[in-house]
């Protein structure tokens, strides 16, 4: 397994921080786990969160590739999204 991915929210019943404490830090692709989370505030290396890299990615394309000085509002504080 190269990867893993938690497709969050979970089913009623099921406890998604439970879920996450089991992921390993080296496969977590969605940067959910708190060893994860740490790695990215800290600028170390580590996998980045698909979603807010793919953003990134579509700002590039459409203001060029230095995004310096550029503002942006993100809509939601999802773990997966908002808070990166």
């Amino acid at each position: 397994v190269d990867g893993i991915l938690l497709q969050l929210p979970l089913p009623k019943g099921l406890d998604a921080d439970a879920a996450i404490e089991k992921i390993d830090p080296d496969k977590d692709v969605d940067g959910l786990t708190e060893v994860s989370a740490g790695r990215l505030t800290l600028g170390k290396p580590g996998l980045r969160p698909c979603t807010p890299t793919g953003c990134v990615i579509l700002a590039k394309r459409a203001l060029g590739s230095d995004l310096s000085g550029k503002h942006v509002v993100v809509i939601g504080r999802s773990i997966l999204v908002g808070k990166p």
